[in-house]
């Protein structure tokens, strides 16, 4: 069956140094998944013949089930799946191994979404992550020509030009990323940065002044500013910027370094030594990274990210086309991958619950307790679960964790004076 087309943005995004081909995707446009577990507004009956009755905020779910019930509440034995049995999901996989099941995915995603620009774009990404760019580009303008308003594709592209040194193709791919997402966090630092390398560096100011203007500005475009102003000769305006991001971002490497070389210029040659000395004990850090960036084609650890990102977003488009029972094996081969993942358990926990798996859901929302045992939802989470399984007792213990983390918040304090009065 040929699934329908999206013109939907990918799930997988950029974040950090982005024409780095192993930069870590985020998850933008991928929503967090709507949270069930915020407010238990009342329990009409507790035992194991009543039902209890869960209501959430307006914008949220409203469920009433009966605890006891077999044919509402299913127990599904997740971890069993015949493709755990897979030589990439074990943790003695090969690189060589890791690399086939993601072209596998990959190639399985394209066959069931032909027409999708965000299938093509995910397959760029993760053509790209192995440092096949000839693929990668291959991939996004086939999703741009799908969608020719879809921002991955032109950025994609832009980071390929502008990692080739054609910055002039790499201007106009990041100007169109600009035009057509101006909320994008990276493309405006990146388009600075390749008008200053195209020689047009007064349009690259004027850029990336209107940029460093805007609420919150990335580390990156501020850099870059300070950059441009060293090219034009514009010292003084170069220190306030590198100092103002140095008390922004105290563990910015390159600000430090700027900044010794504004300080050079301006002839404080002392202030100038300062700083550079600050600069060379970050220069080590630095270096590890690149070590990192190097090896990471052919590291096993970095490709079982990749894996896990790819897998993610195969499991977002799965879920935009309806199809719940292919998403959840993306979303368990993620899990798998790096069980680490708190956005991938949080989508993992709604679709359990949403198909009233609820003692599946129970163990994700543990093992996001564990993952992050200072967030009150998880635990509150958890006490809802606990309650519709009629387990009250550790309803109750996670709803008191809940409380204990903030006292303050009456959403949490509501749910555990509910379930105390309905033991």
């Amino acid at each position: 069956m040929k699934r329908r087309g999206t013109s939907s943005k990918s799930a997988v995004r950029r974040r950090g140094n982005a024409s780095a081909p192993h930069d870590e995707p985020t998850n933008r446009g991928n929503p967090r998944p709507i949270r069930f577990g915020l407010i238990v507004v009342g329990v009409l009956a507790i035992g194991a013949s009543a039902g209890i009755y869960l209501a959430t905020r307006s914008w949220q779910r409203r469920v009433t089930e009966q605890t006891g019930d077999p044919k509402i509440i299913k127990t599904v034995q997740v971890g069993h799946e015949p493709w755990l049995a897979d030589p990439a999901f074990s943790p003695e996989a090969t690189v060589e191994q890791l690399i086939a099941q993601g072209t596998e995915n990959t190639t399985e995603l394209l066959r069931a979404f032909p027409d999708s620009a965000v299938a093509a774009g995910i397959a760029g990404r993760w053509w790209f992550n192995l440092g096949q760019t000839a693929k990668a580009r291959t991939m996004w303008q086939r999703s741009i020509q799908l969608d020719p308003r879809f921002t991955d594709g032109y950025f994609g592209m832009g980071v390929i030009a502008k990692d080739g040194g054609d910055f002039d193709e790499a201007v106009k791919m990041f100007t169109k990323v600009v035009e057509l997402d101006p909320a994008e966090p990276q493309a405006p630092s990146l388009l600075g940065e390749t008008l200053m390398k195209s020689g047009h560096i007064e349009q690259a100011v004027g850029f990336l002044e209107r940029a460093a203007r805007q609420p919150d500005p990335s580390v990156i475009t501020s850099s870059d500013l300070g950059q441009a102003y060293l090219q034009m000769k514009q010292y003084d305006k170069a220190r306030r910027i590198y100092e103002a991001l140095i008390q922004a971002a105290p563990n910015t490497g390159s600000a430090y370094y700027g900044l010794a070389q504004a300080y050079a210029k301006l002839g404080q040659r002392k202030k100038a030594r300062e700083y550079l000395k600050k600069y060379r004990s970050f220069a080590a850090v630095d270096q590890e990274e690149l070590v990192r960036y190097v090896r990471g084609y052919s590291d096993r650890d970095s490709l079982r990210k990749y894996l896990a990102q790819s897998s993610l977003g195969c499991a977002a488009l799965y879920t935009e086309n309806g199809e719940k029972e292919a998403a959840e094996r993306y979303w368990r081969m993620t899990s798998v991958l790096d069980p680490t993942n708190t956005l991938c358990l949080e989508q993992l926990l709604t679709h359990y619950e949403s198909q009233h798996r609820l003692a599946d859901a129970v163990l994700i929302g543990r093992q996001l307790c564990n993952l992050q045992p200072d967030n009150p939802d998880h635990w509150l989470d958890v006490a809802i679960l606990y309650g519709r399984l009629g387990r009250l007792d550790q309803a109750m213990t996670a709803a008191a964790k809940a409380v204990q983390l903030a006292p303050g918040n009456p959403k949490y304090k509501q749910a555990y004076e509910v379930i105390r009065q309905n033991r």
